[in-house]
């Protein structure tokens, strides 16, 4: 396969169109809260602050 081949692959195209940074924000903070209010172990309030630090960065 040589650079010719490769260039001709067009992207499919989606006809969905991808959750809005917002979206994805707010998607992550919930999931955060949930962990917080029913995590038990140490590596879920980790995940929830994960999630929470992920949802900051995004907004």
């Amino acid at each position: 396969m040589d650079y010719r081949a490769t260039a001709s692959v067009k992207k499919p195209e989606s006809d969905t169109q991808a959750p809005s940074r917002q979206a994805m924000a707010l998607e992550l903070k919930r999931q955060a809260n949930i962990l917080r209010d029913e995590g038990k172990t140490a590596a879920e309030f980790w995940l929830a602050d994960q999630y929470e630090k992920t949802a900051n960065l995004l907004n």
